[in-house]
């Protein structure tokens, strides 16, 4: 099967192609300085241009979308009423959802024959426990009845979770019930996953809440946006960027690094940021283990999973220090190297998808 999979980041169209027999893409790119319906309609013609040219013709395209609420919680097949559905989330999710909608209609009237599959990174998240998803308030009075907590690297999480639990099976290692799932992206993630269910997440409403990110602050005291108002008088602009684009790893260090850079270097100018990075995470790691009750596996995936190999043997030692040299935890470490793309088309390839 020849499948074309997509990923609107920013109003920009990352797309990969996968002939029937690869699984890894053969030709990728971006759409550049595309906007809307109109725009994007014109890049996928010339996308499908291209693969014809080629020999090739598209038989399944898969979308990544950001959010899919508690309305989307498995891949869904488009059908005529999937715009109205997705319509309804617009609210929660004003960036993306009415963007994403003109890809699809645009999708839709370039490959109009051709099975379109959206994949949501909340899914995973949507059946998480409810004293997990809720914030200590009293939503309707805000008038924000949906306000609740998601992870926002479902797709990276799901898929390293199922590579887990194959490789455990073919290592002839027990099934591991109780995982840390640690996604190492640009806004870094971590789930607790007790068998197939994420109890413990550490985003929130927004990927801001939770670790600190490249250029995002993580968890942070509401009081600070407070002060920012009272003393700096920013408004909501100025402190979103602040915080989203000029704060975490690369606040602390003073200059824009890369997370996989201050995980692997030995500069001493990155030191105080690895160091709470690391921190950080150490413990949200106690936080998923006391969810738990113990734990099986650590998972690695996302963009930088490599650093893995560095971060891997400094967190487990840290883990088993807390077991006061007792045997039970037998730590498997996993990690999982796919791209989102490739993530995509094996869910496409190998996964029966119905909607539900």
């Amino acid at each position: 099967m020849n499948i074309m999979t997509l990923n609107l980041i920013s109003s920009r169209v990352h797309y990969h192609f996968f002939p029937s027999g690869h699984f890894e893409s053969q030709w990728s790119g971006c759409m550049e300085n595309a906007h809307g319906f109109e725009d994007w309609r014109i890049g996928l013609a010339e996308l499908r241009q291209r693969t014809q040219n080629g020999g090739h013709t598209t038989e399944a395209i898969g979308v990544r979308l950001v959010h899919g609420g508690s309305t989307f919680r498995n891949p869904w097949l488009v059908t005529a009423e999937t715009e109205v559905e997705l319509q309804s989330l617009s609210a929660e999710a004003p960036l993306h959802i009415p963007a994403t909608i003109e890809l699809i209609r645009a999708i839709r009237e370039t490959y109009c024959n051709v099975p379109l599959f959206l994949f949501f990174e909340t899914s995973f998240f949507a059946d998480m426990p409810e004293r997990e998803c809720h914030y200590a308030l009293d939503v309707n009075s805000l008038g924000m009845p949906n306000l609740r907590r998601y992870g926002y690297h479902g797709l990276f999480h799901e898929a390293a979770c199922a590579m887990a639990r194959d490789c455990s099976h073919k290592q002839g290692f027990c099934f591991p019930e109780r995982c840390l799932s640690i996604c190492l992206e640009t806004r870094p993630e971590i789930v607790a996953v007790d068998g197939i269910q994420p109890v413990m997440v550490s985003s929130g409403t927004t990927p801001l809440e939770g670790l600190p990110g490249q250029t995002t602050a993580g968890e942070l005291d509401a009081g600070i946006v407070m002060k920012l108002v009272r003393k700096k008088k920013w408004g909501p602009e100025q402190i979103n960027h602040a915080l989203t684009m000029e704060s975490g790893l690369s606040g602390i260090a003073g200059r824009p690094v890369r997370l996989d850079e201050v995980l692997e270097s030995d500069d001493p100018s990155l030191r105080l940021a690895r160091d709470v990075f690391r921190h950080r995470l150490l413990l949200a790691c106690g936080s998923g283990i006391a969810v738990l009750g113990g734990l099986d596996a650590i998972i690695f995936s996302g963009r930088y999973a490599p650093s893995a190999h560095y971060l891997g043997p400094w967190l487990q030692e840290r883990l088993k220090r807390a077991y006061q040299g007792r045997s039970e935890l037998v730590i498997h470490e996993y990690t999982l190297s796919h791209g989102i793309d490739r993530i995509l088309a094996d869910q496409i390839r190998w996964r029966p998808i119905l909607n539900s």
